[in-house]
């Protein structure tokens, strides 16, 4: 009989985390901190006397902000130059980022009139990481009653395929977490349905589609999920999340503000941030009721602001925003060798994704025999899945092969990291392999047979200037040229491009003749 250990699973973004477990009831349950939080802020606070985190630490960004931290989990392991939340400053001496944060002494009675000068010290990420991952830990600890030895952290998906997760995994190691796994976002939230419906799930081969419109990005992964296999087809990503929409709410309640008091906040960082934090609750609310009021105290020179917005303006201005969510679906389908026809389900998940406009948008981008999954709450669906996995994980961690448990129900396939194309007559680089795309792939162009040799220059990158690549080959085919000939006017050349991780092999043939040549390049 094996050893049973104690997991959690932990869904870890970029601004809030969510802990499960099914060390309870058996059944996946989400654990509330100590404050009843069941989402919990990416957010720590550097106080006089004490040290907070998660809702308590973000309320202090409005009385506290210069020892208030956010997204430091974000660039653990990161040099300075790598990194966009330049809250943090440079350790000239190490090129890496840290916060530098006041720490006052202790309170004196004794001496409660003499000014004292706090003291600067310095925190890496990694060190605030560590800090706030001891409080989590502790907070489950005390939820189930039992010492936490295990635990399944959701990465995303670029991390599993680029084998990235190490300084992640070191930290919740020092965190006190003796056994940790990874797992990616998408395998997570499928994994959270799969145990939802049972069997009938299970033993089936389906294209899924996971929509995850997050805090600060929207990510579209296609997944194909063959009796509990699940592979990664294709995923797109775009920079559109919940706090987008956020500031659709913050600047059209701030030019109300300034229409009626005639006061401009655009440069005052404290009204700003308190504006923030009541459009944050303002777009949850709009997500269950048809209007609602947004009130701010004193949000600029004792002025109170008051304002209401229904659904529909909110909708409104929205739109774009969602539209462009729905171009990246689009483009993670169009990249690979899936039809919309053939999309069997569609798992909506991500707090921002509550928006019903955003559901009914998606919804309307598919078949009507596609279904539609959302019934479990968006920002726990992935800690959902997480605590479905530490289950298994902690029933069977005394068996050599339990690390292949993970690597069982997620395969790793080769895609493609950066785009192939060619040049054109222009210099522009012409994308035909896009990035992520899964290998081996195929794809096919024509031209017209104008009894010259055809030449190709492949490239691989992201410019879309074709130099600013990398040159693959330069590729020249004069198999079809007729000595003396005209060209064959209609006449066209079909080229069959097949790319693996090795290879990249061009077939061309002519359509009228039926005469072919094959090219074979070792990448």
């Amino acid at each position: 009989m094996s050893k049973e250990t104690c997991w959690i699973g932990l869904s870890l973004g970029r601004d809030n985390a969510t802990l499960s477990t099914t060390s309870v009831t058996d059944n996946v349950d989400i654990i509330a901190n100590e404050d009843g939080d069941r989402l919990i802020p990416v957010c720590v606070s550097f106080g006089q006397q004490d040290f907070l985190i998660g809702t308590q630490a973000k309320n202090q960004l409005v009385f506290n902000s210069r020892n208030t931290i956010q997204q430091f989990i974000d660039i653990i392991g990161k040099n300075y130059d790598e990194i966009e939340n330049r809250d943090a400053k440079l350790d000239e001496n190490e090129g890496k980022p840290v916060y530098n944060i006041e720490i006052y002494p202790p309170y004196d009675e004794e001496n409660e009139e003499e000014e004292v000068e706090p003291e600067i010290k310095q925190f890496t990420p990694e060190e605030i990481s560590i800090r706030y991952l001891e409080n989590l830990k502790k907070s489950a600890e005390n939820f189930i009653g039992k010492e936490i030895e295990g635990c399944v952290v959701s990465v995303p998906i670029s991390k599993i395929q680029n084998d990235d997760t190490s300084a992640l995994k070191d930290i919740l190691h020092k965190a006190g977490f003796k056994y940790v796994q990874a797992i990616s976002e998408p395998a997570a939230a499928v994994l959270a349905y799969l145990d939802k419906n049972g069997e009938e799930d299970t033993l089936c081969d389906k294209n899924i589609v996971i929509a995850d419109l997050g805090g600060r990005s929207f990510k579209s992964c296609l997944v194909k999920n063959s009796y509990g296999i699940i592979t990664v087809l294709s995923q797109e990503e775009c920079p559109i999340g919940g706090k987008d929409f956020d500031d659709i709410l913050i600047n059209y309640f701030k030019n109300e503000f300034k229409k009626k008091n005639h006061i401009d906040i655009d440069d005052n960082k404290r009204a700003l941030t308190k504006l923030r934090l009541a459009s944050e609750k303002t777009k949850r609310t709009l997500s269950r009721t048809s209007s609602t009021t947004c009130s701010v105290d004193s949000l600029a020179e004792g002025m109170d602001m008051h304002c209401t917005i229904n659904k529909m303006r909110f909708d409104m201005l929205s739109n774009k925003l969602i539209n462009e969510c729905l171009n990246t679906i689009e483009d993670t389908i169009d990249n690979s060798n899936v039809d919309f026809e053939e999309i069997d389900e569609v798992i909506i998940i991500g707090g921002a994704s509550r928006m019903p406009k955003f559901q009914s948008k998606v919804e309307s981008l598919f078949e009507e025999y596609t279904k539609i999954k959302n019934d479990i709450e968006p920002d726990e669906a992935i800690a959902y899945g997480c605590a479905i996995q530490a289950k298994l994980l902690s029933e069977n961690i005394d068996k050599p092969e339990y690390k292949k448990l993970l690597e069982d129900n997620e395969i790793k396939l080769p895609h493609l990291t950066q785009s192939l194309g060619i040049e054109d007559t222009n210099g522009d680089f012409i994308p035909i392999v896009p990035k992520n795309t899964v290998l081996p792939a195929t794809r096919f162009i024509e031209v017209d047979n104008t009894n010259t040799p055809l030449y190709f220059a492949f490239y691989q990158g992201e410019s879309e200037v074709a130099s600013e690549n990398k040159l693959v080959s330069q590729v020249v085919i004069d198999d079809f040229v007729i000595e003396g000939g005209e060209p064959k006017e209609g006449e066209k050349i079909s080229i069959r491009i097949n790319l693996s991780p090795e290879n990249l092999v061009i077939n061309a043939q002519n359509k009228a003749t039926k005469q072919s040549t094959k090219i074979s390049i070792k990448i």
